[in-house]
Parts: structure tokens; C-alpha cells; sequence
């Protein structure tokens, strides 16, 4: 099966010990099978040191947190104690693939990076070429294309010559999504307070989120997303990450939606936040963001089914 990435994808490095906001701490950590596995057939001493800090529930095993959130084999420089002493092939898969997704087709395969990770917000937010993705990895196929997905795929390539257009403005790109999917602008762009009240009923996992959302709260309205490559690179990675949940249920305006919005109000809260770095502050917000609300699945369904129920009404 052919393997698809962005073409930023090639570049991304974990930087370890240099992360201010380190994987390792606040997230659960589950072992798979296969590398529970090899824990077991570790000699005895290395495995007992392993087993000594996880936690099995329900049939499930996990890495048991400090009182801190942090993994237990997380150092006090930033670094993995077991990757130190075992090398990275010790590694569970959501260690060893974090930050990556992966959306999968009948013919191919689409890997990505999370935006909850500084370093990938950091890559994709300051790549300078319009989204386009390149070929990992190609094997011939025998199948024939299922129509559903070559519908997918055209949809989906539409939008991104609309998008990465750079002789138009991009709120002239943005305006087009929305007249081609029939989504109200006024929904998306001029209903800061009513978005606020919903992000706020949101699960959250951290008080610094509390404290963006707040500033959001309090400034002014931010009416319409600046016309720069950053803005341009966070809608395409909502559109190339959520968009794919359209072949299930078809709701492909409510996706365009979704990567707008977020956009939006990941902009919004930067420019609430402010600093001596916009750019800075703008990946920091998109990293919080992916991280409270884009990796929560139950967030995430609140917004898509909010914004069905207004694109509905309007």
C-alpha cells in the first residue's frame, strides 16, 4: 500500500529534552500487546524494573503517572530512561509514533503530525509551501478505486487548489470554501460569544487553557483570519487530518467548518494572549489547542455537531 505524507513531514525530530511541553507528562500512556510482549521476555531484573511502574485495568496496561502527571521513566532532563538503556526499539507504539495519525484508504495510506506537538505545530505552522503531499513510500495496486473515496479525493483536492491559491488573498480563498460548501460566515467568523460559551463547556485538561479561554473572553471580537502562510497551513492541517470523517457520514461542509473555526479561534486566542512573538504565541496556541480540544474525540463531536445544527438552521 502506497504511504502519503505533507511535505513537511520528512523534516520532523523529536527535540526530547529541549520540549517545554514534554508527551511524557499529563498524557496516558498504554502498552500495546506486542510490546507488553517483549517487556516479558526481558531478563528479570529489566523486566520487574519495567512492571514495577504500570497498572492494568479492564485488560489494559498502562505506565503508572507520578502525582505530577509525569511518565515514570521520564527524567529530570526530558529524556526517556528507557530509550537511554534500551534503545527506541523499547518503545510502546503511542511513544514511538506520537505525534503521528494516520488516515487510511482502500489504495493508500496518509500519515501526518499531530498539532499537539511543539515541534510539528512549529514545522507546520512555518512551512513556507502551500500544502501538497508526497509519496513515502508507492506499490502497485490491483484494486480498483472505490468511488466513494475517488469522490473523497476530489473534493478534497478542489479545496486545496482554492486554499493554497496564493495570487488571491486568503480571505478571498476563505470566502469561496464557504459559498462551495453554502456555510454562513457569520457563524463561523461573527459569533465569538457564542463559540466562547462553547468552548468554555468543553472538558479541558490544563488551568493555562483556562486562562487563553479567558483571555479570549475578553477582547475584542476578531472578525476574519489574517492573510498569512501560517493562518493558510493551519486550515489545510484540519482539512487533511478531519476531513476524512466525511466518507462516513458524507458531511463534508461541517468539516470545511470545523478547520475554519478552529482556525479562527486559535488566531483569536493569540492575538488575545499577545507577546513579544506573535508566530510564537500563535503555535503555542495551536499546539494548546490540538491538545485540549482537536485530541479529545468527545470535543471534537461537540463542535461537529454544533456546527451541523447551525449550518442546518441556516
Amino acid at each position: 500500500m502506497s504511504l502519503f505524507a505533507p511535505a513537511y513531514y520528512p523534516a520532523f525530530r523529536c527535540i526530547a529534552g529541549d520540549c517545554a511541553h514534554s508527551c511524557c507528562i499529563g498524557w496516558e500512556i498504554g502498552i500495546d500487546l506486542a510490546t507488553l510482549a517483549r517487556y516479558k521476555a526481558l531478563p528479570p531484573k529489566e523486566r520487574k524494573a519495567i512492571f514495577a511502574h504500570t497498572v492494568t485495568q479492564k485488560g489494559s496496561t498502562t505506565f503508572r503517572l507520578s502525582a505530577n502527571g509525569r511518565c515514570p521513566f521520564l527524567n529530570d532532563s526530558g529524556l526517556c530512561r528507557l530509550i537511554l538503556t534500551h534503545g527506541e526499539e523499547i518503545l510502546c507504539d503511542i511513544c514511538r509514533e506520537h505525534p503521528r495519525f494516520y488516515n487510511l484508504f482502500s489504495q493508500q495510506t496518509e500519515v501526518g503530525l499531530g498539532l499537539c506537538c511543539e515541534e510539528a505545530a512549529r514545522l507546520i505552522l512555518t512551512h513556507p509551501d502551500p500544502f501538497a503531499l508526497i509519496c513515502l513510500k508507492d506499490t502497485a495496486q490491483s484494486a480498483p478505486a472505490d468511488p466513494f473515496e475517488a469522490d473523497f479525493f476530489a473534493r478534497r483536492e478542489e479545496m486545496f487548489q482554492i486554499l493554497c491559491d496564493r495570487s488571491r488573498p486568503l480571505p478571498d480563498r476563505v470566502e469561496q470554501l464557504l459559498a462551495n460548501y453554502s456555510l454562513s460566515r457569520s457563524t463561523i467568523f461573527d459569533s465569538d460569544r457564542h463559540w466562547q460559551s462553547v468552548y468554555r463547556a468543553l472538558e479541558r485538561l490544563h488551568p493555562a487553557w483556562d486562562d487563553a479561554l479567558t483571555a479570549w473572553e475578553n477582547a475584542p471580537p476578531f472578525p476574519t483570519l489574517p492573510d498569512t502562510v501560517a493562518t493558510e497551513q493551519l486550515i489545510a492541517y484540519f482539512l487533511h487530518r478531519h476531513l476524512t470523517g466525511a466518507l462516513e457520514d458524507g458531511s463534508y461542509g461541517v468539516r470545511v467548518a470545523f478547520a475554519l473555526l478552529s482556525a479562527h479561534v486559535i488566531t483569536a486566542i493569540a492575538v488575545a494572549m499577545g507577546g513579544d512573538s506573535p508566530l510564537a504565541t500563535l503555535i503555542d496556541a495551536s499546539r494548546a489547542y490540538s491538545e485540549e480540544v482537536e485530541y479529545d474525540e468527545d470535543n471534537t463531536a461537540v463542535l461537529l455537531k454544533e456546527l451541523d445544527r447551525l449550518q442546518r438552521e441556516f
